[in-house]
Order: C-alpha cells, then structure tokens, then sequence
C-alpha cells in the first residue's frame, strides 16, 4: 500500500485552484503521463472520470468517482474501476499567507505488487510534478 501526504504553499486564491483542479477533463492537456481524461457520466453529485495515464512501464486506465466539494474547496476521487484493489485521492485547498495551502493525500494498493514497488519510489516525485504541473499551467490562465 502506498500513502503518501504533501502540502505546499501557491501563491493563488484557494477557490482558483479547487476549479482548476477539478476541471478533470483538461488534465491531459498538461499532465504528461495523462494521455486522455473524460468524464464518463455526470451526477448532482459526482461524476465518474475515465483517466488513460502512461508512466515508465505502466499503461492503461481507470475509473474514479470524483465528489466536489466547493463550499469547502475539496475534492474527493475514490478508484472504482481499474489495476488496483484500493485507490483514494483527496485535495483541500486552505486560504492561508495571501495564497492557498494545499494539500493532497493519496493511498493507493495495486493488483499488481511489482509495479506498486516501483511506483512507491516515484510517487512522491510524480506528486510534486502534477502540482508543479498545476501551478505552471494555472499560471499561464491567470487564476489569480
């Protein structure tokens, strides 16, 4: 099983950053290993994402049932469908020191023991690039 916790200060209203991280459907547009993001089915709500990522060795997809939580900036993803037995991801975005905390918790235990191996010495990695990857882009969009 993997956990990991990150925190990490930007400098961008945390209302800005909920809606741009919960715009699912643009992270192939700057996420490198994300090859093609959709929402399969929308709800009052939840939607159901469909994710094609490709990383090192690893290929394919997966289904998660995102929950918004906008009063509260969070963003809840619970794996539904895919190669793993558990997936969790969770992301608050606090108004904190003109900018936003925000912070992101992941467990993950893959069907697949090797790749999970791998995967847990690069995941840190991957999560410090998705939200540089964010920071980046939300720069260019001016969210501020």
């Amino acid at each position: 099983m993997i956990n990991i916790e990150k925190k990490k200060h930007l400098n961008f209203c945390a209302k800005e950053l909920y809606k741009f991280v919960a715009d699912v459907e643009s992270y192939s547009n700057f996420l490198p290993w994300c090859k093609s993001s959709i929402i399969k089915r929308n709800d009052d709500s939840y939607f159901i994402a469909k994710l094609e990522m490709e990383y090192l060795l690893f290929s394919g997809s997966f289904d998660s049932k995102v929950t918004l939580f906008p009063e509260e900036n969070k963003i809840h993803s619970l794996g539904i469908k895919g190669p793993f037995n558990f997936l969790e991801t969770t992301w608050i975005f606090d108004e904190y020191d003109h900018g936003a905390l925000v912070s992101i918790n992941l467990e993950m235990d893959l069907k697949n023991k090797t790749l999970e191996k791998l995967l847990s010495s690069k995941i840190e990695m991957m999560i410090d690039k998705a939200i540089e990857y964010f920071e980046k882009n939300a720069n260019s969009l001016t969210y501020r």
